[in-house]
């Protein structure tokens, strides 16, 4: 092991002998000049990487995300797509609506119709007693119209077919309990009328 030691000493010896030699002032200038230069580079990649960094950040705040108002104005497409989604939103309210109030009144007319029928029976004083009642009832009913028909606000559409049928009826009715019926659904409608 000795003479491995001595033989590291030994190789190394012209480096030790080079590293003590004294460094002419030439060399140490352009030591010295290398170092500043190093440093002049070293600040150069400092303001580089700020100027980058600078650049990075105004290129992602252009390109972020826009609120939906500003987005939709500023895109000719997405404004059309917008107004063509409220629009379809609305119309198939606006047909839901229609389709409701029409199925309502198709049930409503059904429903009179029906209680015509039982008040013409001949053969059940009780079907017509109950059918008064009910077309007395129906007459009163009220719904808001507006068709182009011109018949526009509250409307009283079986008021006036629910009192002829029972005046008509009244006439000839035989049976006192049926007429009494009758007079009282006569009545109804004459006095919710103001007649």
């Amino acid at each position: 092991m000795r003479i491995l030691i001595i033989i590291v000493v030994i190789a190394l010896m012209p480096c030790l002998a080079h590293a003590q030699a004294p460094v002419s002032p030439e060399q140490k200038e352009l030591y010295m000049a290398q170092t500043r230069q190093a440093k002049a580079q070293a600040e150069y990649y400092k303001e580089q990487i700020k100027l980058y960094r600078k650049w990075v950040e105004t290129q992602t705040a252009q390109q972020a995300p826009k609120p939906w108002l500003q987005k939709m104005l500023g895109d000719p497409a997405d404004t059309v797509g917008a107004a063509g989604t409220v629009l379809g939103a609305f119309l198939i309210l606006t047909l839901f609506g229609l389709n409701a109030s029409s199925s309502r009144r198709y049930r409503r007319d059904t429903q009179f119709y029906e209680a015509l029928k039982r008040f013409g029976d001949e053969g059940s004083p009780f079907m017509r007693s109950s059918a008064a009642g009910l077309l007395g009832h129906m007459g009163m009913h009220r719904e808001f119209s507006m068709w182009w028909d011109g018949s526009y606000g509250w409307q009283t559409p079986y008021r006036q077919t629910a009192l002829d049928q029972l005046k008509a009826r009244l006439s000839i009715e035989e049976n006192t309990s049926v007429a009494e019926a009758i007079k009282g659904a006569v009545e109804q409608l004459t006095h919710a009328s103001g007649k």
